[in-house]
């Protein structure tokens, strides 16, 4: 089964942190939103993780990035009502929606997503 990477699964992986194991034996080969991976990308800048490593960490993963376009936009913002108790980001519901239009769940280390009540199976990493 494929899964959409969050920014979290894939910075635990990154940065070594518990629930990599989980992301490793379950996301590789999945998707991430063009959103989620600038997340990434951002975090690693912050971390001073050299240039080479970051551009290598959707190949090393196997990761198919995901365009956000017209449409992606307006599920995006669709889902600020039912996800608005949780505070969740831009981000956030940009990989939720990508799991709803791809029919498949999500990894995150996020544990409030846990909460949600939306037609996308969560799947904790830690």
């Amino acid at each position: 089964m494929s899964f959409v990477v969050d920014a979290s699964a894939v910075l635990a992986v990154l940065f070594n942190e518990t629930g990599k194991q989980a992301v490793i034996d379950h996301g590789r080969g999945g998707w991430i939103s063009a959103i989620n991976l600038t997340e990434v990308l951002t975090r690693a800048i912050d971390k001073q993780v050299p240039p080479a490593l970051r551009n290598d960490i959707v190949g090393g993963m196997g990761l198919s990035v995901m365009a956000f376009d017209a449409a992606a936009a307006a599920a995006t913002a669709e889902l600020r009502e039912p996800t608005r108790h949780l505070g969740l980001s831009l981000a956030d519901r940009a990989c939720l929606q990508l799991a709803m239009q791809l029919g498949v769940p999500v990894l995150t280390g996020d544990r409030a997503w846990g909460d949600l009540d939306i037609d996308v199976e969560i799947k904790l990493i830690r």
